[in-house]
């Protein structure tokens, strides 16, 4: 990933807990990691949830939040967390 091209990550999230009441079915934390393989520089951005579209929503410029510029590949991940979880919820999305 180069971070001065195209530096806007836009990112839509559905999640929740099944058989559980709408009001009680959103997880506590939605978020993502870009993680570089060599040197394991993270970083991090929670989603918002978007009452409306009932999504959870992750947005940046990484050219505010890498200010480092540091190009390579990085792998992303996907992270949903709840106390009331058996397991965190980790998925890796792919590398650019």
């Amino acid at each position: 990933m180069n971070t001065n091209d195209n530096p806007y990550l836009h990112m839509e999230v559905t999640a929740g807990f099944a058989k559980v009441d709408e009001s009680k079915a959103r997880p506590a934390s939605v978020y993502i990691t870009l993680l570089r393989d060599e040197d394991m520089i993270a970083y991090t951005r929670h989603a918002r949830y978007n009452s409306t579209t009932k999504k959870y929503i992750v947005q940046s410029d990484l050219r505010m939040q890498m200010k480092e510029q540091i190009n390579g590949d990085y792998n992303l991940l996907l992270h949903i967390d709840d106390p009331r979880a058996m397991n965190a919820v980790v998925k890796n999305l792919g590398s650019f």
